[in-house]
């Protein structure tokens, strides 16, 4: 599911009950060892109506917040959660707000996150 990238997370809500679930399947980045691993390893991961998808680059969770700390897979989460009643759109954006607002110098990793809600 992945070569180097964080894990992908799962956003499962029913009702008032989140479940996240992340997707550790994969190995490591393709190109940066040599020889390659010989395999990597899959993983299946069903997605029901109303599941989210979130996918993300290590620019996001390596972003220093502004009390110095990494923004972190718990920085995706929270910003996650105090928007889940907006449109993923807005999800995505407060992600970017928040890691764009720290004191760490990391304008040159990338800041990538995509956000699919299983219709």
């Amino acid at each position: 599911m992945r070569a180097g990238h964080p894990a992908a997370i799962v956003i499962r809500r029913r009702g008032e009950q989140i479940k996240v679930e992340r997707l550790e399947h994969g190995g490591t980045a393709i190109g940066w060892f040599c020889p390659l691993p010989e395999t990597y390893e899959s993983g299946v991961c069903w997605l029901n109506r109303g599941d989210i998808l979130l996918i993300f680059t290590d620019g996001i969770t390596d972003a220093v917040t502004k009390y110095g700390t990494e923004f972190g897979v718990e920085g995706i989460l929270n910003a996650v959660n105090d928007t889940l009643t907006l449109d993923l759109r807005s999800s995505v954006a407060e992600i970017l707000h928040r890691t764009e607002n720290g004191v760490g110098d990391d304008r040159y990793d990338d800041k990538t996150v995509l956000m699919v809600r299983m219709q």
